[in-house]
């Protein structure tokens, strides 16, 4: 790949990074806001009242969340490594 085929390619990456960024910070806003709920759900439960069906509700609700925040959060600690090994300017790849 020459050096002119590389800097037409970066900047397509970098604004796709750049938006990526952007889905993940409400995604991770929007999977928090969901933890806390729940969390302050589970500290009011009854355990003497309430069905076993429903606390495995309650459990598996979040353990999703709780799985889908690390894979979000992932996905973005792996958006900033490419961010930050993308090749520079003068079309050189970076250097592990």
């Amino acid at each position: 790949m020459s050096p002119e085929e590389t800097r037409e390619t970066t900047p397509q990456w970098t604004a796709w990074v750049e938006k990526f960024e952007g889905v993940v910070v409400a995604a991770l806003a929007f999977l928090l806001v969901g933890l806390i709920a729940m969390g302050r759900h589970v500290l009011e439960i009854d355990l003497h009242h309430i069905e076993p069906l429903i606390l495995f509700g309650f459990s598996s609700l979040l353990l999703a969340l709780a799985a889908s925040y690390f894979l979000v959060k992932r996905a973005s600690f792996a958006a900033l490594g490419f961010k930050k090994h993308r090749p520079d300017e003068s079309g050189e790849a970076p250097k592990a």
